[in-house]
């Protein structure tokens, strides 16, 4: 796979910006996958965040607290927005950030047993009147706006989070290689007695970091080059992420959503590369995890989208990367005209190939096996265009910095068949690039 990055007058703007209040730094790598947009973005006109039901809003000038149901007020948010371009043929504005995977809980009843040691955002959005965007096909440069951060005074922070997290640093890691196994044989117990048919577990590692949170994203930038990469800050919180999967792609009211299940590390020479591949593409194991959520999805979509049109766009793929190799299915559909972004994440948020199948269930036992909350990890990096381009990746490869500590997560889907050492090994192989970024040593 060829990764197109940014051209090199971009990545120093991209720096510059980074120190800015409020910085969205979306770089997409990828064309051929929907990956054809990147963004460069600080100081926004306008701002939502929330936390449970405390939501707070920037006007421009000072944040506005109330409480009400987070999905409402991002409709309301959205609601008056004026659409299409401008007569330069830009979007009149863009929003990006982030979806955290907590975000669930305003949908689905969920228990609350995981530790929340480091809290982040369920919704992290703002609202660009002035930005870049890079056409990766053509290579078109569309000013929003008078340009990034043209003269516009934005806070740093966020009155909804505590500036200073939970002072005690967290454990290097969640699990011992012996609780996360036995997390897999109680996953495995469930699926015996027919509860559930595959959860997606994972495990948490946590570092020092007293750099700045953008020489990190650089960093994984460099060692995992994805089709879908990510910089946003707020205050003394930063989300990084380099993530291979496509959450989800609208256009007009066609969807599209590209789920990845299968993973093997990339050989050390050409002959054990193509092993790799080879053993992935014949795995029974793999191609199940793959029919559940492609099933899954389907379901999902089917809940907003007009009848008979969900269509399975590709069953099977394999897809390669710097450090591993992925299959992935697609699936598409038409939205019902009335669907709105509340609606629409109701249905399909979070991802089904990170939480499994059926997806309430499989939710449930990760907040009992899991020790803490995932923050935005799993959860889904977004942009917005006032065009009517949605594009979205979920929150893998992903790490967030909170204060002096950075913390990443991986995982992968437990299955009847699944070995636990091996789902094990498949968490470190995942992690392993992150690991590097941070300067921290895992096995």
């Amino acid at each position: 796979m060829t990764f197109v990055p940014l051209p090199g007058k971009l990545r120093a703007l991209a720096r510059k910006l980074a120190g800015r209040p409020m910085p969205a730094i979306l770089e997409s790598a990828a064309p051929s996958r929907g990956g054809e947009l990147s963004l460069l973005a600080a100081c926004p006109a306008a701002a939502l965040v929330t936390r449970g039901d405390r939501v707070v809003a920037f006007d421009g000038r000072t944040w506005e607290s109330r409480r009400e149901d987070p999905l409402a007020a991002l409709e309301r948010w959205l609601g008056d927005l004026p659409a299409g371009r401008d007569d330069r043929g830009a979007p009149r504005w863009v929003i990006a950030g982030c979806l955290g995977y907590d975000l669930a809980r305003r949908i689905e009843r969920l228990p609350s047993l995981a530790a929340d040691d480091q809290p982040m955002p369920e919704i992290w959005l703002a609202r660009y009147d002035d930005a870049l965007l890079f056409e990766h096909r053509g290579g078109r440069l569309l000013t929003v706006g008078d340009g990034p951060g043209a003269g516009r005074s934005s806070p740093a922070g966020c009155p909804l989070l505590p500036e200073r997290a939970d002072p005690s640093t967290p454990p290097p890691r969640g699990f011992t290689r012996a609780q996360y196994m036995a997390a897999v044989e109680e996953i495995r117990d469930a699926i015996r007695s027919g509860d559930v048919y595959e959860v997606n577990l994972s495990q948490r590692f946590a570092a020092p970091w007293r750099s700045d949170p953008f020489t990190l994203y650089e960093r994984l930038r460099e060692r995992s080059p994805a089709p879908f990469a990510a910089y946003l800050r707020l205050g003394g919180r930063a989300v990084v992420s380099s993530s291979p999967e496509e959450f989800v792609r609208l256009d007009g009211r066609r969807i599209v959503t590209r789920p990845i299940k299968g993973t093997r590390a990339r050989g050390a020479t050409p002959t054990a590369d193509r092993a790799a591949a080879r053993e992935l593409l014949r795995s029974a194991k793999d191609d199940a995890e793959l029919v559940m959520i492609i099933d899954l999805m389907r379901n999902d979509l089917g809940r907003i989208a007009e009848p008979g049109s969900v269509r399975v766009l590709r069953r099977r793929g394999l897809e390669r990367h710097p450090t591993v190799w992925h299959l992935f299915g697609a699936v598409a559909a038409t939205l019902r005209p009335e669907v709105g972004p509340a609606e629409l994440l109701r249905a399909v948020f979070p991802a089904g190939s990170i939480t499994g199948a059926p997806k309430i269930r499989a939710m449930e036992l990760i907040e009992r096996l899991e020790p803490t909350r995932r923050g935005a990890f799993s959860g889904a990096l977004v942009m917005l265009t006032s065009d009517g381009r949605w594009r979205s990746s979920v929150a893998i490869r992903t790490m967030q910095v909170v204060q002096d500590v950075v913390s990443f997560q991986a995982g992968g889907a437990v299955v009847w068949d699944s070995d636990p050492a091996a789902e094990y090994r498949e968490t470190l192989v995942k992690a392993a690039a992150m690991a590097r970024a941070a300067g921290v040593t895992i096995e």
